[in-house]
């Protein structure tokens, strides 16, 4: 092999090389475009969902805030309800005194009645009885 053998073959080498290093860079940038297109996507989807998910979140905060009202709300309703249960049982016991009461007293003006009114009969019999008798 003779010098210019030599060059040829370094030449033709090094031009492989480059040719070699060129595809590869044209790949490599191909690739980078790529990545970089995925990365953009991803970056928008990335953002859609920290949109969603603080939207999630202020749906959250909004809706363990109605819990908590509904809460007291029961609450209130429940001591409401038992309040009303134990006026409803005084009122009861009221309703059945006042019934004993009532049964006692017209028993006692019935009696009354009955007695002035037999107390009447007989004054008006013994009238009457008097009036024959002094008529016979």
């Amino acid at each position: 092999m003779t010098g210019t053998g030599i060059l040829i073959a370094i030449a033709c080498l090094a031009a492989g090389f480059a040719v070699a290093w060129a595809w590869a860079n044209s790949s490599a940038g191909a690739a980078r475009l790529e990545l970089e297109r995925r990365a953009a996507s991803l970056d928008g989807t990335v953002g859609e969902l920290k949109k969603q998910n603080e939207a999630l979140q202020q749906d959250v905060r909004v809706s363990q805030k109605r819990i908590e009202e509904e809460q007291k709300l029961r609450a209130a309703a429940e001591k409401d309800a038992e309040s009303q249960r134990s006026n409803l049982v005084e009122q009861r016991r009221l309703l059945d005194d006042a019934q004993v009461k009532l049964r006692e007293a017209f028993q006692s003006l019935a009696g009354e009645a009955l007695k002035a009114s037999s107390d009447q009969f007989i004054e008006l019999a013994k009238a009457k009885f008097a009036k024959v008798g002094s008529d016979a």
